[in-house]
């Protein structure tokens, strides 16, 4: 890293919002804005914003010669087909730290689902002791379930180890054939067929790339078997 190198954070009207609730146009960017892209040869931007901006403008980005994902994939920037490749800089993806976020928040959804804090929600909400009590000891033990997990990088191996860490049976799927327990050890059972682990699972959670292969691949063909072989009851999908 090169401790000279200047550092510009820019704020623009043109953008707000975070994450999935990031509104841009590009067409509103401030003069002094579009003046520091211009002039940019690093860039840390999200993968949509960047995308907009080359669509409204192909020469925004001049003088670029890498630009940093903030998001562990890139694909939202090729989904309209307006951008090819190869690109005339380099484009990294923000890898190894989404993990344990993505964890907590499939363990809460799964805990959630199964001792209905819904419905004790809205127990509450109206003052209701136990109202909802056929709903919320109804619940099963984590213990008991199979978690299937559809991709097992970093974020996927990340989510099993914490379903274990619950007493859960993990089974990962991925189009790879691993034969090392020392790579997957948070995987009780690992497969290249989907319909076995979707078989298998109480619930599902899926972490895929986005990509020709994997889009619409949990079609309606892949799901039914999956749902009779659970005893007519699908899986719970995260």
């Amino acid at each position: 890293a090169d401790p000279t190198l200047p550092v510009q954070v820019l704020t623009d009207d043109a953008l707000s919002g975070y994450g999935g609730t990031i509104h841009f146009d590009p067409p509103s960017l401030d003069p002094e804005t579009k003046h520091a892209l211009k002039t940019a040869t690093i860039l840390i931007a999200e993968p949509q914003v960047l995308s907009e901006l080359l669509e409204h403008d192909p020469d925004a980005l001049p003088s670029l010669r890498w630009c940093q994902s903030t998001y562990a994939g890139v694909d939202p920037m090729f989904h309209h087909g307006k951008i090819q490749l190869p690109l005339s800089w380099k484009l990294t993806r923000f890898a190894g730290c989404f993990g344990p976020p993505m964890a907590e928040w499939c363990l809460a959804r799964i805990i959630g689902h199964e001792r209905n804090f819904a419905a004790s929600a809205e127990d509450q909400a109206k003052r209701s002791w136990a109202g909802s009590k056929d709903a919320i000891l109804g619940y099963r033990y984590l213990s008991s379930l199979t978690l299937s997990v559809l991709g097992c990088g970093d974020i996927g191996r990340c989510i099993a180890r914490a379903a274990k860490a619950f007493g859960m049976r993990t089974v990962g799927y991925g189009k790879t054939e691993r034969t090392s327990s020392q790579d997957l050890e948070e995987i009780d059972c690992y497969t290249t067929t989907l319909s076995e682990a979707l078989a298998e699972a109480d619930y599902i959670v899926s972490v895929l790339p986005s990509t020709p292969e994997t889009r619409g691949l949990l079609n309606d063909g892949a799901l039914s078997p999956a749902s009779k072989a659970n005893g007519g009851k699908c899986p719970v999908f995260l």
